[in-house]
Order: structure tokens, then C-alpha cells, then sequence
């Protein structure tokens, strides 16, 4: 009562240090006062490349706005052996704090030391010693001349002396040139075989169709009703006339080679899925495939089962079947083959997390927010490192990517042919690792002297679970450092849920799809890459997705100018770093830039941040990237992890100051160490009931009206998803929303 005022037929609250949280409120009041405390600024001092700070943990400070630097700021610097410290650029001292401020040391090389008596060295401009006084000159001696000798006969030179090595090189290869014989005609031989290889090297390099990227432009049908698509090969069985499956991976296209779309069920809340697909993923990774396929025909000896996928790496196995036999195959497959280990997971269809953006203000703002200039002044990335951008396709010719492409792949045709796809992936690579050439316009790679492998995992619009997870396995398999995947599972209107019910779903739900990305992720390590997630797009716990369900991965939520959460990105558990994600610049096609949204966006940037670290130490592991992103990140509202520091996180690396990364809790599976969850929501065990990660606060999160909102149950269909639980759930919280909208006043 002593915060609450009312004058003016207005009702005042008095909130000292908090906000309401957007997320979850319609904010229609307004702020008469805001305490205005006085500014911090950081000072960053960069040691550059020939010095160290004698203290470790100098490198960076704070100062109140206002303040003027004097001598006891500036952290001494400790000279590598033949250099000399020089100053700072620009000099520090009685610089008033006035906003964020870097200032690099300067050297010289230190001067040659010259040699003097018993090995001490003497400075060059010691006096000299005096010179020694001359011995007296004896008076020569008087003495007769001797008689002249007669002179020799003249002898007449030679008319020509043959001195056949004192003849130049070149003439000697002219003579062989000119010559005759065998040796003419070999050298002529060699010489044009030369030329023929210089010439091929020259246009490989020069710009030519595909830039010298390797990268094929997919082929394009026309469908029977008159539309031109990419494309990427027809759906068919795999199965040889031997009974063997193909020794590479074989993902089946989405899109037939007629134009003809599959059926799609419908998932309100959560992913859509192919209606009459099927993918079999094997416990043991040395699952015998061919003998399984046998053993699948034998079963279903009438062809309901045809095998159209596999992949020997995850390993997989994709079936076609009638979408009239969808639940009854589903459930009758482990009677059928006993004999082997395997579980089912639906074939959902996968979005891009990014969307075109309209605030053309501020471009660049994205590299500042994150020091990338000041982490340049460390490294701007190696040629060594390979970030892998699986994706829906690429502008391989486009002035900021060109040059600069590994290694390209699309899942579907098996081959270097990428399409365009619809800006995305080009607008992804960009980010990660473009070229710095327009830098000065706000456009530039975050690792501008990366290399990139771009995966196509798109048909025609359409991604896969199946292709996804083959295109990362790819990109792993073929040396990316670092893999950036900007795509995920789509959860648009599960956002009615209050957190409790979304944080039960991660807990219950998508359990066999989390074995597979465990699987994935533990490739990626056995491998030394890192897995880069976008956290997802739908205002929602990054949790629910099971992309975002381990620490052994670095999954991105995304933040605006004022670095705070966007209103569209995943956030809490499962998120575990942030990134600018909100009015983002990037390449486009085609030889274009443009603006995009997403924490497809926000992705990218740590990506290339990674890859910056793994330019440093190529042997860095993900468990310690993360926890130096995170130790040298800056804190952001909205229960959203850290966002990343670019230079920050390289010194810390260079100077060794690694800290100790958190580990994964085995007793909370598909939670990861991220942001805590709000004040007054509850976490729920899988019966239900609270369970160890409770939050006290103000009861149940369903609505008190004496109906009970069934939940999802844990283990159901052997680890598969209860999509109609899903379903009843988001439908009935949204009557009971419209319930009360209806209770409301016309006029609010």
C-alpha cells in the first residue's frame, strides 16, 4: 500500500528495478519516471601480436562515463623477445570515458646487438677507442739496380677456346630446343603439357560460371501442369538387384520428379509430417543395413515397405508406405523383425528460422554489438578452418562468398548441383564467413578468411528430419570445424502454453528424434566439430525442440538493438548463448544484400565467432567454447543466456583463461544448463506433478475451473510423440483465452 497511488482516475505503481515482462503481458501503461543512473563504458586494451599483459586479466575494464584515463589504468605489457614496446594507438592517458574505447599497443623491433669484448654487447654509438700510434717507417736502403730482364716473345692468343661451362643456361636449353633428336621433341612435349596445366589452373581460378567454387546450378523440370521446379532426382526404391543397399548415403527427394508434393498431416503446434514415410534408426551404429533390408522384405513380401532412404552414418533406413498403413506398420515393425535394435521417428518437415526484415537503419549494428572489428585486431579466421552451412542452397557466385566454397553437397542429387534456394542459406553464409570487402556498408562475415562448405537440405522449399540430420553428418564427415544449422522444427501456437506445460513437453515428448540428435552430436565430437542450433522462432522454451536438448551444442536465441530477447525467439532452457538476431544485413541472391530476422540469423554470427577461436586453437572442444562464450558474454534480460563478445572470447582463449565448462544433468534429461525459468511457473515432473526443478511461485498453471487438461505421458509409442495430446492441449487453452477475451470490456 505504500507503492500504490491513485489520483486523477488513474491507478500509479511504484516499481523499483523491475520491468513487465512483454512476453507475457500487453504493457498499456506508460513509465512517468525512470531513474537515470550513470553510464559505464568498456575499455578494452588489445595486446596485438609481439606482447602479453603482465596481468592475465588486464585486458579489459569499466569506467563511469565522464571519467579520464590516467596511468594507473593502463595494464602493463610484457615485449616479445626482439621487439620493443612502443605505446598505444591512441594514447590512453587523460582520454576522457565517453563511450567504449580500444586502444592497441604498438611496437618496434628491437635493435641488433653488437658483438664487444668477452661477449658483452656495446651500443653502436659508444666512442671508439683511439687509434694505436704507427710504427716508425725505416729509411729505405740504397741498393744498385738490377739488370732489365729480356723480354718474352710475344705469343699469339688462340683463334677460339671452347669453355662449354661458361655458356648461360638458357643457351645451352635453346641448343636442346633447336637440336635434333629425341630430346627436341620431349621437351617440346613437356613444354606443351605445361602450358595446358597453367592454363586450366588459370580458369579454374578466374570467374567463371561457378567462380571456381565447384558449385553446379541444380537442373529444372517443368511439371505437367506447367510449373518449373529444381530437379533433384526422383523418389524410388534404393534396393539393388544384388538385395544391397548403396554404399553412400541416399536421401529421397521431397518433392517427386512430376511436381508432385507428398501428403502432409497437419500438426497444430507442432511439426507437420510426411503422411507416408517412415525413418527406422538403428541402436548400434554398426547396425548390418543390407541384412536389415533383407530381413524387411521378407516381412512385407507384398513391396508395403519400400526402402527409398538410407544412411550408413547415423545409420538410418527410410521407408515408403501406404498412408492408409501409417499407424499399423508403425506398431507392427518390431514384431516383424525382433532381431534388430531400432526405433521409428516420424519424417517432419523441417522450416528456416529467419524471415525478411524491414529496418533498413543501423545496418551493421550486428558486428558492433559483438566487438567483431576489435577481434580482428586478433585474427580475422584461417583458410583452415571449414564452417559448413547446411541449408536450402547458395549464390556461389555472389562478390562476398565466391573463392571461398569446400566441398559443396546436395543430399538429394548426391553431387556438387545446389540451387538458390530462397536466399537463406546465401544470406546465412554471409554472416558466418562473407568477405570483410563491405565491411564499411555493414556487411561482412564475422570470419571473413573462413572457408565454407555449403549443404543443400532443401527441395524445392521442403526439408526433411531425414536430410537434415544426412546433411550434417556430411558436413562432419567431410572436415567442417564448425556446422551451422539454422533450421529446426516448426512450433507456431504452441506459445499459448504457459511455461510449465511447454517445459512437460520437452520432458514427455520427441524422445526418439533426441536419441537421434544425440547420436549426431556425439559424431560431431568424436569428430573435434562443433554444432552450431538456431534456438527457434516461435516464443517458446528452446527445449521443446529437441535440437535444443544438450550442452554439447551451442543453441542461439536471438536479441535486439537494445539486447534484449526479440519477440519471436525461443528462449529459457535449451538456449544456452545469444546473439543479435533482429534486423541482421547479409548477402542474398542473386549478387545481393538484404535484411533478414531469425535467430537463423543470430546462428551464424557465433558461428563465425567459433570459428574465429577454432583459428586460434583448431583442437578447442564445444564444452569449452561455450563456457568462454558465456564467461566473457554480456547479460541479457528476458531469460535469455549471454550474448557473445567476439574479441572478449578471443583473449580470454589466447591468454588461456578457459573456464571450467558446466556439465549435463543425466537426471533431467532434454534440459540444458540455460537461463532459469520465470517467477511463478512450475516445472513439471513427467507424472505431472511438480518435480526438481520446481520454481515456487503462484500454483498451477492451468486454468482453476475444475477441468483437467490431459497431459502427454512419458515413453509413449515406444518414444514417439502424442501429436493429439499436443493438439487438445493448445486447442483447449485457446478457448479458455477466448473465454476470457469474452469477459473483458468492448473498449479494452
Amino acid at each position: 500500500d505504500n507503492f500504490l497511488f491513485c489520483f486523477d482516475g488513474k491507478v500509479v505503481m511504484i516499481a523499483w528495478g523491475m520491468k513487465p515482462d512483454s512476453k507475457k503481458h500487453d504493457v498499456v501503461g506508460s513509465i512517468i519516471y525512470d531513474l537515470q543512473l550513470q553510464e559505464r563504458h568498456k575499455i578494452r586494451f588489445v595486446p596485438g601480436e609481439h606482447g602479453v599483459f603482465k596481468d592475465k586479466q588486464a585486458s579489459g575494464m569499466s569506467r563511469m562515463s565522464g571519467t579520464v584515463l590516467t596511468k594507473n589504468d593502463i595494464p602493463e605489457i610484457i615485449a616479445d623477445e626482439g621487439y620493443v614496446f612502443k605505446g598505444w594507438d591512441p594514447e590512453p592517458v587523460g582520454v576522457t570515458v565517453d563511450g567504449p574505447k580500444t586502444f592497441k599497443a604498438l611496437y618496434d623491433k628491437a635493435p641488433a646487438p653488437v658483438a664487444g669484448n668477452f661477449g658483452i654487447s656495446e651500443s653502436p654509438e659508444a666512442a671508439p677507442e683511439p687509434e694505436p700510434t704507427p710504427d716508425p717507417v725505416p729509411e729505405p736502403k740504397l741498393e744498385p739496380a738490377p739488370e732489365p730482364k729480356p723480354e718474352p716473345e710475344s705469343v699469339p692468343e688462340p683463334e677460339s677456346i671452347s669453355e662449354p661451362d661458361k655458356v648461360p643456361w638458357y643457351r645451352h636449353f635453346w641448343f636442346w630446343l633447336t637440336g635434333s633428336g629425341c630430346l627436341k621433341w620431349l621437351l617440346w612435349i613437356l613444354l606443351i603439357l605445361l602450358l595446358i596445366i597453367l592454363l586450366l589452373c588459370l580458369f579454374k581460378s578466374c570467374d567463371g560460371i561457378d567462380g571456381g567454387n565447384n558449385v553446379k546450378q541444380v537442373d529444372k523440370i517443368e511439371t505437367p501442369d506447367g510449373r518449373i521446379i529444381d530437379d533433384n532426382g526422383p523418389i524410388k526404391g534404393i534396393v539393388g538387384d544384388d538385395g544391397a543397399l548403396p554404399g553412400s548415403p541416399v536421401v529421397a527427394p521431397v518433392v517427386g520428379d512430376d511436381g508432385q508434393e507428398p501428403p502432409i498431416i497437419e500438426n497444430p503446434g507442432a511439426p507437420d509430417i510426411i503422411g507416408n514415410r517412415l525413418n527406422i534408426y538403428f541402436e548400434n551404429a554398426d547396425a548390418d543395413l543390407d541384412a536389415f533390408a533383407a530381413a524387411l522384405s521378407g516381412a512385407y513380401p507384398s513391396g508395403e515397405c519400400q526402402i527409398i532412404g538410407a544412411d550408413r552414418n547415423v545409420p538410418m533406413i527410410q521407408i515408403l508406405i501406404p498412408e492408409a498403413m501409417r499407424d499399423v506398420i508403425r506398431e507392427e515393425l518390431p514384431g516383424k523383425l525382433p532381431d534388430y535394435d531400432f526405433f521409428v521417428v516420424d519424417e517432419s518437415i523441417f522450416t528456416i528460422n529467419g524471415q525478411p526484415g524491414n529496418n533498413a537503419e543501423n545496418i551493421g549494428w550486428h558486428l558492433d554489438a559483438v566487438n567483431v572489428p576489435e577481434a580482428w585486431y586478433i585474427t580475422k579466421g584461417s583458410s583452415d578452418i571449414i564452417i559448413g552451412i547446411v541449408d536450402d542452397g547458395i549464390d556461389a557466385n555472389h562478390d562476398i562468398l565466391k573463392r571461398k566454397i569446400v566441398k559443396p553437397y546436395n543430399v538429394f542429387t548426391q553431387d556438387n548441383r545446389l540451387s538458390l534456394g530462397e536466399g537463406h542459406g546465401t544470406h546465412v553464409a554471409g554472416l558466418a564467413a562473407g568477405a570483410d570487402r563491405m565491411v564499411d556498408e555493414g556487411v561482412s562475415g564475422v570470419a571473413p578468411k573462413c572457408r565454407i562448405m555449403p549443404v543443400q537440405v532443401f527441395d524445392n522449399g521442403m526439408c526433411t528430419f531425414s536430410s537434415l540430420t544426412s546433411g550434417i553428418m556430411y558436413a562432419i564427415h567431410n572436415g567442417a570445424s564448425v556446422v551451422n544449422v539454422s533450421i529446426g522444427p516448426d512450433f507456431s501456437g504452441m506459445d499459448v502454453l504457459p511455461i510449465a506445460d511447454q517445459n512437460l513437453i520437452a520432458r514427455t515428448q520427441f524422445k526418439n528424434e533426441e536419441k537421434v540428435w544425440r547420436r549426431v552430436i556425439e559424431v560431431a565430437e568424436e569428430n573435434n566439430a562443433i554444432i552450431v542450433f538456431a534456438a527457434g522462432n516461435n516464443n517458446i522454451l528452446a527445449c521443446v525442440s529437441p535440437t535444443n536438448r544438450s550442452d554439447l551444442t551451442l543453441n542461439v536465441a536471438a536479441v535486439d538493438m537494445s539486447v534484449r530477447g526479440t519477440d519471436f525467439t525461443n528462449y529459457g532452457r535449451g538456449s544456452n548463448i545469444s546473439a543479435p538476431g533482429k534486423d541482421i544485413a547479409s548477402s542474398v541472391p542473386v549478387n545481393d544484400y538484404a535484411i533478414f530476422d531469425g535467430t537463423s540469423m543470430a546462428a551464424p554470427i557465433v558461428a563465425g565467432t567459433v570459428a574465429l577461436m577454432k583459428s586460434i586453437d583448431e583442437e578447442l572442444t564445444v564444452s569449452e567454447a561455450l563456457s568462454i562464450l558465456q564467461s566473457t558474454g554480456i547479460p541479457v534480460s528476458d531469460y535469455m543466456p549471454p550474448m557473445i563478445q567476439a574479441d572478449a572470447a578471443l583473449e580470454a582463449l589466447v591468454s588461456g583463461n578457459i573456464p571450467s565448462g558446466s556439465e549435463n544433468s543425466e537426471e533431467s534429461p532434454g534440459l540444458v544448463n540455460g537461463a532459469d525459468l520465470p517467477k511463478g511457473s512450475i516445472v513439471r515432473g513427467n507424472d505431472g506433478s511438480a518435480g526438481d526443478d520446481s520454481v515456487a511461485g503462484n500454483g498451477p498453471s492451468a486454468p482453476d475451473d475444475g477441468q483437467e487438461i490431459s497431459a502427454p505421458s512419458d515413453g509413449n509409442a515406444g518414444g514417439g510423440t502424442d501429436y493429439d495430446v499436443i493438439r487438445r492441449m493448445i486447442a483447449e487453452y485457446k478457448r479458455k483465452i477466448s473465454e476470457l477475451e469474452k469477459l473483458l470490456p468492448e473498449n479494452q
